[in-house]
C-alpha cells in the first residue's frame, strides 16, 4: 500500500544521476554550494541571528490574542504617525492620500477589539 506522498512524488529520471554529478563536479556548483554553507555558519554565529531568535521565541510565547492585539495597535499607531507627518509638511496632497491611512487604522481597530475580545475570553 502506498502512502499518500509516495503517489504525489515522481518516478526518479534514470537522467537525474547523470545531472546531479555534472552539476556536482562543477567548479561554480562548488563554490556556491560553499559560500551558503559559509553563510549558513556565519548566520548562526551572528549576534543580529541571535537577537533575532530570541525577538521571534518573545512573539511567539504571546498569545495569538495578544498578537492580534499588537498587530492592531502597531497599524493604528502608524497610521496616525503617518497622519500627522503628512499634516506637518503643509503640503496636503487633497484627501486620496487618506485612503490608505485610513484602511490601515480600520483593519488595526478591528484587530486589537478581536484581539482584546478574545483575551478576555480566556480570563
Amino acid at each position: 500500500m502506498h502512502s499518500r506522498g509516495d503517489r504525489l512524488r515522481p518516478d526518479p529520471d534514470p537522467g537525474d544521476e547523470h545531472v546531479v554529478a555534472l552539476l556536482e563536479s562543477s567548479a561554480i556548483v562548488r563554490r556556491a554550494d560553499r559560500a551558503v554553507q559559509l553563510a549558513a555558519t556565519e548566520i548562526r554565529s551572528s549576534l543580529v541571528a541571535a537577537t533575532m531568535r530570541g525577538a521571534a521565541a518573545a512573539w511567539f510565547a504571546v498569545t495569538p490574542a495578544g498578537r492580534r492585539f499588537s498587530i492592531g495597535l502597531t497599524l493604528v499607531v502608524a497610521a496616525l504617525v503617518n497622519v500627522v507627518l503628512t499634516s506637518v509638511t503643509g503640503s496636503i496632497p487633497g484627501w486620496l492620500w487618506m485612503v490608505i491611512p485610513g484602511l490601515a487604522a480600520a483593519i488595526g481597530a478591528v484587530m486589537m477589539m478581536s484581539g482584546a475580545a478574545a483575551r478576555t475570553e480566556q480570563q
